[in-house]
């Protein structure tokens, strides 16, 4: 083999590595719905119980008890309707405002201009219950 096809099977060879191991672009881009269209979003929803109020979970989901995840605050949840799992505050805080809830979703809203989500709470249903 001569030296000019070694350069170029190292140079084949190093550059489906790179791609391979996600050296670039390894993170999706962030899609977000046009704010004042009505979308339809469905996922996990969940509220630490930490006065935030809920969120729709977005990218990275740790499916622990209660899920981890970060996400866009949503405008017109209620809890006292839709069913959802229940998860104990941690022991150091006892007090029944710090329970966690959450659930797996679909529903209707808008995006605000703020990265918020109003809900149209007519068209919240249950996907599937969280715990296990």
């Amino acid at each position: 083999m001569t030296k000019w096809r070694v350069a170029l099977a190292t140079t084949v060879l190093a550059s489906s590595l790179l791609v391979g191991c996600g050296v670039q672009g390894d993170e999706p881009a962030e899609i977000k719905p046009t704010p004042g269209v009505r979308t339809h979003f469905s996922g996990i929803v969940v509220d630490y119980g930490l006065g935030e109020g809920p969120i729709l979970c977005s990218g990275v989901v740790a499916l622990s008890d209660p899920p981890q995840c970060g996400g866009y605050p949503l405008i017109g949840w209620d809890w006292e309707v839709i069913e959802h799992d229940e998860f104990p505050p941690p022991d150091d805080n006892k007090s029944p405002e710090n329970i966690t809830r959450s659930g797996d979703y679909s529903f209707d809203g808008t995006f605000t201009e703020n990265e918020q989500i109003e809900v149209f709470p007519e068209t919240i249903t249950a996907s599937k219950s969280l715990a296990r």
